[in-house]
């Protein structure tokens, strides 16, 4: 059985707007509005900044299981503390967003997993007319890989890059084609974890239909193809592990 407790509180947050402490399972805290019966309201400022901290502790930090042998203690105390902004940019139809944050993980016991997580990115959510509308942006993250996955000390570091692109057209005002690109890429720091770095780009179409209230309904195609770089060996040669996916799907949009 995996055993964990986490005791974790918030020291501060310069706004009910700010992004929650990223806690190892990503506790919500109330006034961050996450909860299914409080839906977060639309925040009026332009600029948001935000502080946030905690100090959490965990009786499992590498999801070790009650019948392993490996020896020592498994609890550790972690503090957190970062900073953020987001910032909300109107011009005409058009609307800019940009957020930043950065988070500071210190560890009492196992300082080999200390590490400084970030993320940036800026996306464009534009419109034409009453027809035409979509977004693009660009996103970077980089933290620390799931200690579940890995059940060992060993800190690596992924970076995660995105890029994205999308278009919708009502061509009646009931019905909407859109399509949408996609590209992902993971980077790891430690280099036998290297064979999972990864490039994923997607596209999707679809076709919705739209009514007065803005709620949707409609079928997607999206098709992905992946690329690993580094192959791995079995035996004497490498195995290919690139794939293309083909997923069709029925989608619906509902507005309270």
């Amino acid at each position: 059985m995996l055993g964990r407790t986490v005791v974790a509180a918030a020291l501060l947050c310069c706004s009910a707007g700010a992004a929650a402490l990223e806690t190892l399972d990503e506790i919500y805290w109330p006034e961050t509005g996450k909860f299914p019966a409080y839906p977060q309201e639309t925040d009026p400022r332009a600029v948001v900044f935000s502080l946030f901290g905690g100090y959490d502790r965990d009786s499992n930090v590498f999801r070790l299981s009650d019948s392993d042998p490996t020896p020592g203690a498994r609890s550790d105390y972690v503090y957190r503390a970062g900073a953020g902004v987001r910032a909300e940019i109107p011009s005409g139809r058009q609307r800019f967003v940009l957020e930043a944050r950065a988070q500071v993980n210190e560890y009492n016991r196992f300082d080999l997993l200390d590490h400084t997580s970030y993320g940036l990115g800026g996306t464009w959510r534009w419109e034409i007319g009453n027809q035409w509308s979509g977004e693009a942006g660009y996103t970077r993250r980089r933290f620390l890989s799931s200690l579940e996955d890995l059940q060992a000390p060993i800190k690596d570091m992924i970076t995660e890059d995105r890029a994205f692109i999308s278009a919708g057209y009502l061509v009646t005002p009931r019905w909407r084609v859109r399509g949408a690109l996609d590209w992902t890429r993971w980077d790891h720091d430690d280099p036998i974890r290297s064979e999972l770095d990864a490039r994923i780009t997607s596209g999707t179409a679809g076709l919705d239909y739209v009514t007065p209230a803005n709620n949707s309904v409609g079928g997607q195609v999206k098709v992905s193809e992946g690329e690993y770089p580094n192959q791995q060996p079995v035996g004497a040669g490498l195995i290919a592990t690139d794939y293309r996916e083909i997923e069709a799907s029925m989608v619906q949009g509902w507005i309270l």
